[in-house]
């Protein structure tokens, strides 16, 4: 069994990026004070609900300033979740060899 990265990422995102609003929030916290950085991005939030409008494009019109870069990119929201995925199954499958196996080193 393989992870389909595409069909993942879709079942995530819908093409107007609501699930990135927390990344933007947090991306223009850095030049705002938070809470009026939150209330900026719930507003663009209801624009894309309104208008269809993907957030990436109203965030740009708004915030022209702003880098936004890697912010409505789901690979450069992952973190290092790829790493302890990775890390995890590899633990799982020497586990599943034998307990002497799975410990570091090994």
């Amino acid at each position: 069994m393989q992870p389909v990265a595409d069909r993942l990422a879709a079942g995530i995102d819908d093409g107007r990026g609501p699930v990135h609003a927390e990344a933007l929030s947090f991306r223009l916290a850095a030049t705002m004070p938070r809470t009026e950085a939150q209330a900026a991005v719930k507003r663009r939030c209801k624009g894309v609900l309104a208008t269809g409008t993907p957030l990436a494009e109203l965030a740009a019109r708004g915030f022209p300033q702003a880098d936004l870069s890697g912010v409505f990119d789901p690979a450069a929201q992952f973190g290092l979740a790829p790493q302890e995925a990775r890390s995890f199954a590899a633990r799982a499958a020497a586990l599943a060899k034998g307990p002497d196996r799975a410990k570091p080193g090994r």
